[in-house]
């Protein structure tokens, strides 16, 4: 016996079964994770926005000194700040913490601004945290 030319139906079925498997499950499955994967991205870029409004907003209200005027009309927390008004995009509150360099010698007179938003995990103070930083330096007094 001769063998067959040309392609097998059983090998072609399999064939066909294999991209209708793709076409059925595999893509819809990757494009629901692009689209999460955008709608993530697109959270945190709402969020950092809101962050650097209020960072910037704190930024200038300044004491005759240089020194930030504090934010204090939100419930504060010892650990975690001063709660803003304003959510992020995962409805938890954004927090702002002033600090003063007081053991920095070379930097007697400086302060530290820092708004932060929790991130996509919730948890503060872990590395998907949203944040900015803005600093203060204290004016020399003036000589008489």
């Amino acid at each position: 016996m001769e063998p067959k030319k040309g392609l097998d139906l059983n090998f072609v079925g399999a064939v066909a079964s294999i991209c209708l498997l793709v076409v059925v499950f595999v893509i819809p499955l990757v494009q629901r994770n692009y689209e999460k994967k955008r709608e993530a991205q697109a959270k945190i870029a709402e969020t950092r926005a809101l962050v650097v409004r209020w960072a910037d907003a704190l930024n200038v209200q300044r004491r005759l000194d240089g020194l930030f005027e504090r934010y204090v009309y939100g419930t504060n927390d010892v650990l975690y700040g001063v709660a803003l008004p304003e959510k992020d995009s995962w409805g938890n509150q954004l927090r702002i913490r002033y600090s003063v360099n007081e053991y920095d010698m070379r930097f007697p007179a400086r302060e530290t601004l820092v708004v932060r938003s929790s991130g996509p995990d919730e948890n503060p103070y872990t590395g998907d945290d949203v944040f900015e930083t803005r600093l203060a330096l204290k004016r020399p007094e003036p000589e008489k």
